[in-house]
């Protein structure tokens, strides 16, 4: 944001990019949930499963979220029914509610959020998780030194009136607060956490057999030289996790080996400060990383020396970052900047023609951008909020995304203008080569380098010429941001603290920010489903 904004301009800008959002939603969404929640959230986790009825439209689902209070108020950790449409139920984008700034009601019921279950809590929830393997067990990340731990089905739905925080387990260990936790999805009852003591700290709850309110950890380790932001255990190997701080390190830990030992790599990842990385569920070799640097950065943990590719279009640091639970390329980040971008790795590369992903469209910004006009006709032959594909004359096959026509991206399997594409990253998902250093985002004047499959070596390749459509990157272009840029989800008006990605329902996402607001949303189909090739 321009210095020159007051805060009193920054917040009308910020209130008017929102009602424009709010005006288009029915274009860029299959599904939001707009719900005021009585104070901020600065966590949001989706419970696994869903309860559906026969003669209901819906489906129950649960998420666990937590309490930022102000002067001396009660916090709690806290339990949410939401109420979301079954597949194929029909959505009315025009039922927006404009009290309750809701759109996508179903079968007569608007979706719903509704708190069940309120437990005490000492001072706000930096983070709450919980166990893979017993959702009833919740870790919380408090403003003190302490971790507690909650069985929510030993506590009732309603807090006690006496606002005395009764954890079931006190984990001992760090010195002061902190945001990082992470269960083991591997090793039962095995809880990580990261703290502002730059200490990392493991328990193996299970090991509490004297029924002991409070537990010492079963490891610590020190090696970051500042606070630890997070941390996250890998998807598929039970021993190793991952851990990022303020010293701008990814490192990867072994439990298996002494806590002096622990280190199996460490690398600088970012220019600033790193405040989040996630393990790729479904590929075992990708993981990815946040910062204050307002860029996301993607690497091979078995090559930390050079990170595969770097994400940037947010304008402020990135708080939060998370892999779809069922799209091995899709990746969502949110952060400062009000805004979760989510990112499809299988388009790097891909070239920037036509205005199917235009970041205009799909923030909601339709005004100026000049392959709009065909908006209201578009969406008025697809059904309101179903925009249809149409053909265009003189190309194979073309999308009417949102009102823009165009002819459909092509994938490169080279190098667009300066940046280097294709090869490298598809190399390392489809498990062929291993990255070299300088590859695949380094560039010289007269040369790209990228993998190309010669073995495990790097290849020069030269950069296409100047006059080549795909060597023009217009300021149109830097506006819609890089091609692997799918969605740009607007609807916060303050920063974004967490997200969580729906492991019932694909393309589900829930959000929380400071401003009290809880959002679940779904963007349109048309927008990640692939065009289909038609012969002209």
């Amino acid at each position: 944001m321009d210095e020159a904004y007051t805060d009193e301009n920054e917040e009308k800008l910020i209130n008017e990019e929102y009602k424009v959002w709010k005006k288009n939603t029915p274009f860029l969404y299959d599904l939001v949930i707009t719900h005021a929640l009585e104070w901020p959230s600065l966590s949001i986790q989706w419970l696994p499963g869903k309860e559906t009825s026969a003669d209901k439209d819906f489906s129950k689902q649960k998420m666990i979220l937590g309490t930022h209070t102000s002067e001396h108020e009660q916090n709690y950790l806290m339990v949410a029914e939401v109420r979301l449409p079954l597949e194929g139920t029909e959505l009315d984008g025009r039922g927006y509610d404009e009290e309750r700034n809701e759109v996508g009601g179903f079968g007569g019921t608007a979706g719903k959020v509704h708190i069940t279950q309120q437990i005490n809590h000492d001072g706000e929830v930096n983070r709450a998780r919980f166990m893979l393997q017993d959702t009833f067990i919740v870790a919380t990340k408090t403003v003190s030194a302490d971790v507690y731990l909650f069985d929510t089905s030993k506590h009732s739905s309603k807090p006690k009136a006496d606002g005395v925080c009764r954890p079931d387990l006190v984990l001992k260990g760090h010195r002061t607060e902190g945001y990082g936790l992470a269960w083991s999805p591997h090793m039962t009852g095995h809880l990580l956490s990261g703290s502002d003591d730059a200490q990392i700290c493991v328990w193996d709850v299970q090991g509490n057999t004297a029924k002991q309110n409070t537990l010492n950890p079963k490891m610590v380790y020190q090696e970051h030289q500042g606070v630890v932001e997070d941390v996250a255990w890998h998807c598929h190997h039970a021993g190793i996790f991952g851990s990022v701080g303020d010293d701008k390190q990814l490192i990867l830990w072994d439990v298996r080996r002494p806590n002096s030992e622990g280190v199996i790599v460490a690398a600088e990842a970012h220019v600033a400060e790193v405040n989040c990385l996630a393990f790729n569920p479904l590929n075992p070799h990708i993981l990815a990383t946040g910062s204050a640097d307002k860029t996301v950065a993607l690497h091979d943990w078995r090559n930390l020396s050079q990170r595969l590719h770097v994400f940037e279009h947010h304008n402020d640091e990135v708080f939060q970052i998370g892999w779809s639970p069922k799209n091995e390329t899709i990746l969502a980040s949110c952060g400062a900047d009000r805004r979760v971008m989510v990112w499809d790795l299988s388009r790097i590369g891909d070239e920037q023609v036509g205005a199917h992903r235009s970041g205009h469209i799909r923030e909601g910004r339709l005004g100026p951008h000049p392959l709009s006009s065909c908006l209201l006709g578009c969406g008025a032959s697809g059904g309101f909020g179903s925009p249809s594909r149409t053909r265009v004359p003189g190309h194979s096959s073309a999308v009417c995304h949102l009102g823009a026509t165009g002819p459909p991206a092509r994938r490169h399997t080279g190098c667009v203008g300066a940046r280097c594409v294709g090869p490298a990253l598809s190399a390392v998902f489809e498990g062929r080569v291993r990255c070299a250093p300088g590859c695949p985002r380094a560039f010289a004047e007269d040369l790209c380098m990228c993998v190309v499959a010669h073995g495990r070596t790097c290849a020069p390749l030269p950069l296409p010429d100047a006059s080549a459509p795909s060597k023009r990157w217009s300021e149109e272009d830097a506006l819609d941001g890089p091609p692997e840029l799918l969605f740009i989800h607007g609807g916060h008006t303050s920063k974004i603290s967490d997200f969580a990605w729906n492991p019932t329902d694909d393309w589900v996402v829930a959000s929380v920010a400071e401003d009290n607001i809880l959002q679940v949303w779904q963007m349109a189909s048309n927008i990640y489903e692939e065009p289909e090739s038609t012969n002209a």
